[in-house]
């Protein structure tokens, strides 16, 4: 595997980390609907064991009064949040398996250690396999064939099928209680919730992966485990110099050969100054009738230019609405780079916020000329 391979594989791994603070959402969803609401409860349910409350009763503790880090300050620890994470996917799993064992024997009536051993190997066959499946997702690239799709890939499908063994195994054990409605299904409903749960144990090797290759990670995202205060301390800055900052934004009818876009491009950032990023946009009628609005003095022709402002906040909001909408995809890390690209372009092509327009790249370089001497 070459070099450039591998830094493509890596950043497969760590461009879509997710912010902190849907981390802390992730965290209170597990803690009350895996630990509390599937696991505690069953556990304190009649008929009431204590032998099966001490055994599931410790770890439940310790994952709230650890995960209150997460909730209290998730921009601090964001790093550590993924080996909590990770953890936490496992004691969900061990909570799960106790509250079947429970099912089993005290619910049910089953006799003998047969059940409790082989549950309990099946889970921990469960983590392993979901630790091998990671590593091979990830080195055989399928990680990043995934984010290079357009098309949307559901992964919680992949995942139930993947641990299908898992899910028939506890079927087939319980199958002795098929006559006890009840604790059946919520024996088959919690393999399923647990298979999937168990999935984000591979969030420890991601904490692994994290700090091996954390200069990445950082050069990616500056603010990564920085505390909230100094994240918005440096956006302000940030903000402050991309004022002062433009898009120019080359409509055209026939897309431009390479050599073409690098030298307008080169001619722009170079004679300006405050150029930072030169597009191609393939023109639309839509574009016209917004331009024409907004320079009515002006006729759109082609190929012609647009000055616009970077618009990062703005771009930002896009970006989030993007990914609370494909949640799941960011969730399992499996948002097309695409998607991303989308949201920007979203924005850059508002051409209401537009400053400038011209069909002629002298007369944009004279008003970026002028910009900037005013500043």
């Amino acid at each position: 595997m070459n070099t450039e391979t591998d830094k493509k594989i890596i950043l497969s791994y760590i461009n879509n980390l997710q912010p902190p603070h849907i981390n802390r959402h992730n965290v209170i969803a597990l803690l009350l609907i895996g630990l509390d609401l599937m696991g505690f409860l069953p556990i304190l349910s009649q008929p009431f064991s204590s032998t099966f409350f001490w055994l599931a009763i410790i770890p439940i503790i310790l994952a709230h009064v650890w995960g209150l880090m997460y909730i209290i300050a998730p921009y601090k620890y964001e790093k550590s949040y993924y080996l909590f994470f990770g953890l936490l996917a496992i004691i969900n799993t061990y909570v799960h398996t106790i509250v079947i064992q429970k099912l089993l024997y005290i619910h049910i009536g089953v006799q003998g250690p047969v059940y409790f051993i082989s549950g309990i190997l099946l889970a921990v066959g469960l983590l392993i396999f979901f630790q091998v499946f990671n590593i091979k997702m990830l080195y055989s690239g399928r990680y990043l064939e995934y984010q290079q799709k357009p098309a949307t890939i559901n992964t919680v499908p992949i995942i139930l099928a993947s641990s299908g063994g898992y899910v028939i195994a506890q079927i087939l054990m319980s199958l002795q209680g098929i006559n006890y409605l009840t604790e059946f299904i919520t024996i088959v409903c919690l393999s399923l919730f647990t298979a999937i749960v168990a999935f984000f144990s591979v969030f420890i090797h991601k904490y692994m992966f994290i700090r091996k290759h954390f200069e990445i990670v950082k050069e990616l995202n500056p603010s990564f485990g920085l505390p909230k205060k100094q994240r918005n301390d440096m956006a302000m800055s940030s903000n402050n110099k991309l004022e002062e900052r433009y898009y120019v934004v080359i409509l055209t009818v026939d897309e431009m050969t390479d050599e073409e876009h690098g030298l307008l491009a080169d001619q722009l950032i170079d004679e300006t100054g405050n150029v930072d990023v030169v597009s191609e946009v393939p023109f639309k009628e839509e574009y016209k009738q917004v331009l024409e609005q907004k320079f009515p003095d002006k006729q759109v022709t082609l190929p012609s230019f647009v000055v616009k402002p970077i618009e990062a906040d703005r771009i930002d909001e896009e970006t989030k609405k993007m990914e609370k909408e494909h949640k799941w995809r960011r969730f399992f890390n499996a948002t097309p780079v695409e998607e991303y690209i989308l949201a920007e372009a979203r924005i850059v092509n508002d051409y209401r916020t537009a400053l400038y327009y011209s069909d002629n790249v002298e007369d944009i370089i004279h008003y970026l000329q002028q910009l900037k001497c005013a500043m």
